[in-house]
């Protein structure tokens, strides 16, 4: 049951994680994009008290392979950074363009490594990441200084109260037991029947919408993913397996 103080419902957006999909089945703008975070939201809106907020989540392991077959590896997002025309000034702050060396590896299992190898990451702390989602973000410093998976940088960027880069190692669990307790949580594998309930509690129109594009990513068991790297993100992305198994009870 909703609580009657909350009037209507936003969700926040976070890349590779449905928003697209809930974007194409609401309207007047419930699912805000990407440069419209918590933090930001609650910093600018009167009306926040009346708003409940709204995260999707989704496995760690099948969000990397969302994500590299898309940013990486797709000829309609990514193909023209293949070619030498593109323009690497507009591009090289973006994390993909240094976990694909430049967008010339092509190899999935050698990208998902670069996200979780403690050298790599080391080696590109420094590196500015210009307008990555919300803020200009030290993307790889910030994962290593809170010894979290970049899943989890980009869902503390989206969600959490504080701007990513002003979050302690030792505040991770807090920012996220405020999620567990203040957000509704939605699943990816669930989220037709999820989001069509949303819509229901708080009376608002759902469309019936297929899904806008196909991914081209396969089964997680088609990818070369060795145990040691299935541990590492076990790890580094343990917050978003504890809010998994919080809402999986």
């Amino acid at each position: 049951m909703i609580d009657k103080q909350f009037s209507d419902f936003r969700i926040f957006h976070q890349p590779k994680t449905a928003g697209t999909y809930c974007s194409a089945c609401l309207s007047n703008k419930r699912v805000l994009p990407h440069n419209k975070n918590y933090h930001s939201f609650i910093s600018q809106n009167n009306e926040v008290a009346h708003i409940k907020p709204v995260c999707i989540i989704r496995d760690p392991v099948d969000y990397y392979i969302s994500l590299i077959t898309f940013w990486c590896l797709d000829p309609s997002y990514a193909g023209h950074k293949f070619n030498l025309g593109y323009d690497k000034d507009k591009l090289i702050g973006h994390p993909g363009y240094w976990v694909s060396r430049g967008y010339t590896n092509r190899n999935f299992s050698d990208i998902l490594n670069n996200f979780f190898d403690d050298e790599f990451i080391r080696n590109h702390r420094d590196k500015l990441s210009s307008r990555h989602h919300t803020y200009d973000n030290y993307v790889f410093r910030i994962m290593e200084e809170l010894e979290i998976g970049y899943y989890t940088f980009g869902f503390l960027d989206q969600f959490s109260r504080k701007k990513i880069k002003d979050i302690k190692k030792d505040e991770c669990e807090e920012e996220i037991n405020y999620i567990i307790n203040h957000f509704i949580i939605l699943n990816t594998r669930t989220i037709s029947k999820e989001l069509k309930t949303l819509c229901e509690d708080f009376d608002v129109e759902y469309i019936e919408s297929k899904k806008l594009k196909q991914s081209n990513r396969k089964d997680i068991s088609s990818y070369d993913i060795n145990q040691n790297l299935i541990d590492k993100i076990h790890y580094k992305d343990r917050y978003i397996y504890k809010i998994l198994k919080h809402i999986n009870k």
